[in-house]
């Protein structure tokens, strides 16, 4: 039982290195990690030209840029809006 630390921290440097290498050639092909933003920025146009119409709900301009409740308000409180 008392190898498996001494295995352990033997072995987890080797995998982060391998895990820094891995994301390194990622971003150099152009590649990001993470989830991908809903708010895309042709959602973002669409979204400010409904929005100044006055002619439709938050639940309808929800819809109709296929985001949610609280993408929509995020977006006005970070006033990406402007």
């Amino acid at each position: 039982m008392g190898k498996k630390p001494q295995v352990d921290r033997l072995i987890i440097p080797e995998r982060s290195q391998r895990v820094k290498a891995g994301l390194i050639a990622a971003h150099k092909k152009g590649r990001r990690g993470g989830r991908p933003k809903s708010l895309t920025p042709e959602k973002l146009k669409k979204l400010k030209f409904l929005i100044k119409s006055n002619d439709f709900s938050v639940t309808e301009i929800c819809a109709m840029t296929e985001i949610t409740r609280s993408v929509y308000y995020r977006a006005i409180n970070d006033q990406l809006l402007k």
